[in-house]
């Protein structure tokens, strides 16, 4: 995680944004080529940054839907 974190401010000292445009979560997605280019697959892990549950890292389980994924972190995230 504090890689990711270190990444994150070189990211905001570049873009001159922080808080409070700080993001709380990050979310990394997968993909996949296909035949008319790449195709996104959604949301597999998300990174917390900042609230209560900041470093908390989660997974896309296998069989979970996108829209499930994310209402998940939604929770963490929003409360």
């Amino acid at each position: 995680m504090k890689g990711i974190q270190r990444r994150l401010e070189r990211l905001e000292k570049k873009s001159e944004y922080g808080a409070p445009e700080m993001p709380t979560c990050i979310m990394f997605c997968t993909v996949a080529p296909g035949p008319d280019g790449p195709v996104n697959l959604g949301p597999k892990t998300a990174h917390i940054v900042v609230g209560p549950n900041a470093g908390v890292e989660l997974s896309r389980t296998e069989g979970e839907s996108v829209e499930a994924f994310e209402a998940r972190v939604d929770q963490l995230v929003l409360g």
